[in-house]
């Protein structure tokens, strides 16, 4: 056996260059199983499962992974905006509204179909009738604690975050 592959499978060195046998058997299901073999000899340096049909990008967490969700509320930001006329009825219509918070984006969506809220959703969501919603979103939007954008209704990000 080769030096430097010795001292690699040693642990010593981090790095080989020699040859090897890289080789794979394909379930029915389409899942490989990869091989790295040393030629000319009956050692496996390693051999693992791979599925090429799995998602490949990370993208972004669909759960919590067994803790409990929660949300960030920027109090000095949520105070500066007082003074822009932000009223406590339109802090607790924010909170009503953050189940719907997109992890990443902020967007305001649906829970299950991950669809943009449209305003007929948000209605039902406030409780409230479509005059008294439509004054308050309104009005949210003018102190810039919500914004619409082509997507859909976001809520500021620097107001409040889901985690």
């Amino acid at each position: 056996m080769d030096k430097e592959l010795l001292a690699y499978l040693n642990g010593s060195r981090d790095a080989v260059h020699c040859r090897f046998v890289l080789s794979r058997e394909v379930t029915p299901a389409g899942i490989e199983h990869v091989f790295l073999k040393i030629p000319d000899t009956d050692i496996c340096l390693y051999d693992f499962w791979y599925n090429p049909k799995k998602n490949k990008c990370g993208g972004t967490p669909k759960h919590t992974g067994g803790k409990k969700p929660y949300v960030k509320l920027f109090i000095q930001e949520i105070n500066r905006l007082r003074d822009s006329g932000l009223t406590d009825e339109m802090v607790g219509s924010l909170v009503r509204l953050v189940d719907n918070i997109a992890w990443s984006t902020g967007l305001l969506v649906n829970k299950r179909s991950k669809k943009a809220l449209k305003f007929d959703d948000m209605v039902k969501l406030l409780g409230l009738s479509r005059a008294q919603a439509s004054r308050r979103i309104k009005r949210l939007k003018e102190v810039g604690a919500l914004q619409q954008s082509e997507e859909g209704y976001v809520i500021a990000p620097n107001l409040i975050k889901k985690g």
